[in-house]
This record gives C-alpha cells, structure tokens and sequence, in this order.
C-alpha cells in the first residue's frame, strides 16, 4: 500500500476497524488485528496517535478463550 494513495482514507478505516472490534464477530476483530500491525508499518509515526487503543484492545482479546479448536482451525485458514 502506497502511503500516499492511502492517507485520504487513513482515518476512516481505522474507525472502522476499531469498531469491528468491538462486535461479537472473532473474524472482524482478527483482521482488524491485522490491518492495525500493515497501518503501523505503513504509517509508523503517523500510527502513534492510535496505540493507546490498539495495545489495550489487542491485550484483552489475547485473554480471551477460544471457544473451541474447529474455531481455532477456521481462523486460521481464513487469515492465511
């Protein structure tokens, strides 16, 4: 992603991923995931703004049980 072409929609993907955290839905919170770690090296400096969101919500979804190890399975195919 070419930083420049990107920053126009900088701002609103990143609210939208960070209300996709926030639903019941394992794969959008997953992949918000995702996007957060490409924006940061994307972005870098530009991403610092977002930490103070990003690290809490990641540390709290990382105490989270899976639910069961088909789920587990499933995820990851899917982020592959």
């Amino acid at each position: 992603v070419a930083r420049n072409l990107f920053s126009p929609y900088f701002q609103d993907t990143m609210t939208r991923a960070f209300a996709a955290i926030n639903t019941s839905d394992p794969h959008l919170c997953k992949c918000s995931f995702l996007f957060f770690g490409v924006m940061s090296r994307v972005f870098s400096n530009c991403f610092d703004p977002y930490l103070d969101r990003v690290v809490p919500a990641l540390a709290a979804s990382l105490k989270q049980q899976e639910s069961n190890e088909t789920e587990l399975s499933m995820l990851s195919i899917a982020c592959c």
